[in-house]
């Protein structure tokens, strides 16, 4: 098993505390707002103000985003965790791997163009993005629907290479509660579960979470020179 380079590791840490900070900052956020409940900037009043009610503002509307992308990227770190916490959302059991037919040795895999058409067969309204030959003698044909917003796809189609036959077909259109938020994962953490428009919500969020840090510690100065001036005042 190849180990990740120490580099990597490191990087996976950091993303990881990143992450994980982040989501905290926008539930404790929330927590925050609620007691002022200020989404509303009023701009003719002085910038201290106007930067105070923009970094709450601003945080309320962007924090269901964030929180989405936070979550499902520590989903991505603890999957192993989480992930069959979530599949038990399905009614059905979890299927075991598809086996296929014992085969000689001398046996010759049926032709690649075989493969595709009974893949195509199977699954006629997705796009064939791939197919991966593996070591069992299973090809699995990786396909993708319209409405489906992953780069490659998230239904399949396991052949029995020496055979020549079908062993299973997993669509996302007939996929159980479970099975669909699996599949939603990556397309919630990038934002590209609607295309465009949610692609653009969420940039805006991550800038939005970007200027928090200096409408935050503009807030904190302001505070601080605040108290200053009082204590100074009553030392007189």
């Amino acid at each position: 098993m190849a180990h990740a380079p120490h580099g990597g590791k490191i990087g996976e840490s950091l993303v990881a505390i990143a992450t994980v900070t982040s989501f905290l900052l926008a539930v404790t956020g929330l927590v925050v707002w609620w007691r002022e409940k200020i989404w509303r900037v009023r701009l003719s009043a002085s910038w201290k103000r106007a930067n105070f009610d923009l970094h709450h503002a601003l945080g309320l509307f962007a924090a269901p985003a964030i929180l989405i992308m936070t979550f499902t990227g520590i989903w991505m770190i603890a999957g192993s965790w989480i992930t069959p916490v979530v599949a038990t959302l399905n009614h059905s059991p979890p299927l075991p791997p598809p086996q296929p037919a014992v085969h000689n040795p001398a046996s010759v895999s049926v032709s690649l163009d075989s493969i595709v058409h009974l893949a195509r067969a199977s699954i006629p309204d997705a796009a064939l993005m791939n197919v991966q030959f593996q070591r069992n003698g299973i090809a699995r044909a990786q396909t993708k629907y319209p409405e489906d917003h992953t780069p490659a796809g998230r239904s399949y189609v396991f052949i029995d290479r020496y055979q020549g036959t079908v062993l299973r077909v997993v669509s996302t259109r007939t996929a159980e509660l479970g099975t669909q938020l699996i599949n939603l994962q990556r397309s919630l953490h990038t934002g590209d579960v609607f295309g465009l428009p949610t692609q653009i919500l969420w940039f805006l969020s991550v800038l939005t979470l970007a200027s928090q840090g200096v409408t935050g510690a503009l807030i904190w100065w302001n505070g601080r020179a605040a108290a200053l001036a009082r204590k100074e005042r009553h030392s007189r």
